[in-house]
């Protein structure tokens, strides 16, 4: 990199945090999802930041002498006169999240130049062939956005220590019948095929109108009917739409049915499963949201247990790019696989598979191939499921079966799915139960 260009950098606005955060402590909370102290191109800043968290965390005073203090114990020596014409800078904590965009966007823009020189430099090596300098390239992306995500090393005995430590407590509870040791779904079929839900990132694609979004309810509803907490993110329907498909699965009343007026015995029905609904520690988060994005709400809760993207495709749009359909597909797809793995949960992403493959095919059935192959999303995938109904497209109610597949093409967290399909039967309000039971 040409050390002679200057690196996009505010400090006038680094300062503006630093002051905000002085008047009005409280104001961290609403910078704690978009800044860390690296983020901070003047080092003091950054030390000044981290100092004022620290004191907030611990439930110490932040003033001009407990922050010049605890730089120092840092490393960092300032004066209180610093501080105090930093303090001056701003009248009022009032704006402090635009400061402190305006302070992050610059610091993805030097990660970026980082990253993309580091890449540049690797693709000077006449040894890298085309699909390794296109990894890099990606590999840097990702550093960029994921700026707050820190990798960590483990040594042979360390990592000895914990696979022992778990078998050992594996040993001392043996599963019962039934039982998982990941996440389960609440599907005894789909449990037995992937062990559960592990840490990582599940991709659900099929043809549209499949049932995509009903799956993925499903199980989202059965892991926090468990006791957990879902995120639902949903860039196409509203959080009442998810509530009404959830509510009418439950009581099974047609939607139809509800919105042409139910009977009083119909209404108790229906009140009964609303409130089963409200009593779930679900959220849905509407909208296009990027990666980043997606990573920073989760950070926010901290206590998810399982997160589900609804769909890639939206999710790429809101990522920005203008790289090949593929190379942002299957960017946005590792960004998530970062996130699932940053905030130790499962995260489940719905995708469309690909019309004018699967329609040139006699049984329609997916394969992995229209899912771009394997340089699509399916290469960031831990687990990628292929759904099904082979009764879609028959419009003779006397032979509809009413089923839909889950066949398994990828298991890299318990390796027990790989090659093997379980069949759902798919109810006509959107209920996906196991089928025989």
């Amino acid at each position: 990199m040409n050390q002679s260009i200057t690196l996009p950098s505010d400090p006038l606005f680094e300062e503006l945090v630093i002051a905000s955060l002085l008047i009005d402590p409280t104001a961290i909370a609403a910078t704690a999802d978009m800044l860390s102290a690296s983020d901070f191109y003047v080092h003091q800043n950054g030390a000044a930041f981290r100092a004022i968290v620290a004191l907030d965390a611990s439930g110490r005073d932040v003033d001009l002498e407990t922050v010049r203090v605890t730089m120092a114990a840092d490393g960092v020596e300032v004066s209180t006169d610093w501080l105090a014409r930093v303090l001056e800078s701003v009248p009022t904590a009032l704006n402090v999240r635009t400061y402190a965009e305006r302070v992050a966007q610059l610091a993805y823009r030097r990660r970026a130049i980082e990253a993309m020189s580091q890449a540049v430099a690797f693709a000077y090596n006449e040894k890298a062939n085309q699909s390794q300098v296109e990894a890099a390239v990606e590999g840097a992306m990702r550093a960029a956005r994921n700026g707050t995500y820190t990798a960590r090393a483990a040594s042979a005995l360390e990592s000895a220590n914990l696979v022992t430590g778990a078998a050992e407590d594996w040993a001392a509870h043996p599963l019962k019948p039934g039982q998982v040791r990941g996440i389960s779904t609440g599907l005894a079929d789909l449990d037995t095929l992937l062990y559960g839900l592990g840490v990582g990132l599940h991709l659900v694609a099929a043809q549209p109108s499949v049932g995509k979004t009903a799956f993925c309810l499903q199980v989202a509803a059965n892991v926090a009917t468990a006791g957990g907490r879902v995120v639902y993110f949903s860039s196409e329907s509203g959080h009442e739409d998810i509530a009404m498909r959830l509510i009418s699965g439950k009581c099974g009343i047609y939607l139809k049915d509800i919105l042409n007026g139910l009977d009083h015995e119909d209404y108790l029905r229906f009140l009964a499963a609303a409130t089963w609904f409200s009593e779930l520690r679900w959220e849905t988060i509407e909208g296009a949201l990027s990666a980043r994005q997606i990573g920073r709400e989760l950070r926010i809760r901290g206590d998810v247990t399982l997160a589900v993207v609804d769909n890639l495709e939206v999710t790429t749009s809101a990522s920005g790019g203008n790289d090949k359909d593929y190379v942002k597909l299957r960017s946005t797809a590792y960004a998530l696989m970062d996130v699932a793995n940053e905030n130790r949960l499962p995260l489940i992403l719905t995708m469309q598979a690909g019309i004018k493959q699967t329609d040139s095919r006699p049984d329609r059935r997916p394969t992995l191939a229209d899912l771009y192959g394997s340089d699509g999303p399916a290469q960031a995938a831990h687990v990628v499921l292929l759904l099904h109904r082979p009764d879609r497209w028959q419009f003779d109610p006397s032979k509809l079966k009413n089923e839909i597949e889950a066949q398994c093409w990828k298991d890299k967290i318990h390796h027990t799915g790989l090659g093997r399909m379980c069949v759902f039967q798919f109810w006509k309000q959107g209920q996906v139960r196991d089928k025989d039971r």
